[in-house]
């Protein structure tokens, strides 16, 4: 009696490649982009060659090589941008912690940190989000940057009496040292983050 072939027979010369493909990402994944490039490129390459070898120990010839060969890089490319768009939303991370009413303490209690608050709802604040995000990244070091969903977070936003937004308060050991309403620049952020310095706690 002769054996019913597996139904993953053909597609045998494409796992070996695409696990290959994987695993060069995951351990070749840089942020900057000739990390990324050597990554891709060593996958797609490898996928390729491997493809090509496994072929040739399944009796894989003429066409049917040339075509196992071609699926297998084209998918190991398909595989690596999608790997890749994966492991850059998991690299970005934010510079500006978020807060609530459980945290807050924590969070200003120790150096210099500025706060946000802000609404999800608020036309400025979402302006303002990106500019944040850079000028917390110009003063990592030296001055944290936080934000806190006024909505959520009612205890924390009537103790400092908030009323308007989005508002960025500085503290200093957890003591308010300045305050910032409306929308504003990154220089005019740069210097209210900076203020601190010449005041004492």
């Amino acid at each position: 009696m002769i054996p019913r072939p597996s139904p993953f027979e053909p597609y045998k010369p494409f796992i070996a490649p695409l696990l290959f493909g994987g695993v060069a990402l995951y351990f070749g994944w840089s942020r900057n982009m000739p990390g990324r490039t050597i990554a891709v490129i060593g996958s797609i390459a490898g996928s390729a060659a491997l493809s090509s070898y496994v072929c040739d120990c399944w009796g894989f010839k003429g066409g049917k090589k040339t075509g196992a060969v071609a699926i297998a890089t084209l998918s190991a490319m398909v595989f690596s941008a999608l790997l890749l768009g994966k492991l850059s939303h998991l690299k970005e991370t934010s510079s500006v912690v978020q807060v609530s009413d459980s945290t807050f303490k924590e969070i200003t209690r120790e150096g210099v940190t500025v706060v946000d608050y802000y609404a999800s709802w608020c036309g400025p604040c979402k302006r303002l989000s990106p500019i944040l995000e850079r000028v917390a990244k110009d003063l990592k070091g030296k001055v944290l940057f936080a934000k806190l969903n006024i909505d959520k977070n009612p205890i924390t936003v009537n103790a400092f009496n908030i009323r308007s937004y989005p508002t960025l308060i500085l503290f200093r050991e957890g003591r308010e040292v300045n305050r910032l309403v409306g929308l504003c620049d990154a220089a005019a952020i740069k210097r209210f983050a900076l203020s601190w310095q010449g005041a004492t706690p």
